[in-house]
């Protein structure tokens, strides 16, 4: 695809083993499954809010906002998180322009 990606925010910690190239590849990737939610709408009748893959160490959010536009936010998989008020954060970011 070869979008154009903003990173908002970055916790060098968290990110510090990924190089611009991987994370560039990881939000192609995350863009290219999104193309697909919509059918996915249309088999259960409702919107997908977000897309939420958990590792041993990290857990990646996607909550799309259009087709091929939506941010992604990852967190440590360390317990200290509540996901659900992340992506409703996320959300409201999102639909109010404030990204």
């Amino acid at each position: 695809m070869g979008g154009e990606y903003d990173v908002l925010y970055r916790d060098e910690a968290a990110s510090s083993q990924y190089t611009a190239s991987d994370i560039r590849s990881i939000l192609e990737h995350i863009q290219l499954e999104a193309i697909g939610t919509a059918v996915y709408e249309e088999y259960h009748g409702e919107p997908l809010h977000a897309t939420v893959r958990v590792y041993d160490t990290l857990v990646t959010i996607a909550v799309p906002v259009e087709e091929t536009i939506g941010l992604v936010v990852v967190v440590r998989n360390d317990g200290s998180y509540d996901l659900h008020s992340i992506i409703e954060t996320v959300e409201n970011a999102a639909y109010a322009g404030n990204f």
